[in-house]
């Protein structure tokens, strides 16, 4: 998982007779998970939901991404850290060897962040 707003802070507490208290203190791996995979994707090139962008993918240092057609062939795959799947030219873009699959197909994808916990599988549509 990510490490988010880990380092040196300083907190100075004033009570209503104007006493100051001061304390410095570490935090240490704070811990977020917000992935946000899209249910829906429009690959029209009006660049609005055009590629499989999963929000919050850069965050992931390593990043397994397979998407299959409904007869359970890979059509697309991607290994590589989540913050070179966010460069547009590395997403999905709803289509299998630069052909559209279909005008309106639904896939099954599984997004792997190497987190200790299971991978993500959900449905994503094509409309175009």
């Amino acid at each position: 998982m990510p490490n988010i707003g880990s380092g040196n802070y300083q907190l100075t507490v004033t009570d209503h007779k104007n006493c100051q208290q001061t304390e410095q203190f570490t935090v240490h791996a704070v811990q977020t998970e917000c992935l946000l995979i899209p249910e829906l994707i429009t690959p029209n090139g009006d660049n609005v939901n055009d590629y499989f962008e999963i929000k919050g993918i850069e965050y992931f240092p390593e990043v397994d991404i397979e998407i299959y057609n409904r007869w359970g062939s890979k059509i697309f795959t991607y290994s590589g850290s989540g913050a070179a799947y966010a460069n547009p030219a590395n997403q999905w873009n709803g289509k299998y060897k630069d052909k559209d699959e279909c005008t309106l197909c639904s896939f099954v994808y599984i997004v792997n962040v190497h987190n200790g916990r299971d991978p993500y599988q959900g449905i994503v549509t094509v409309k175009k």
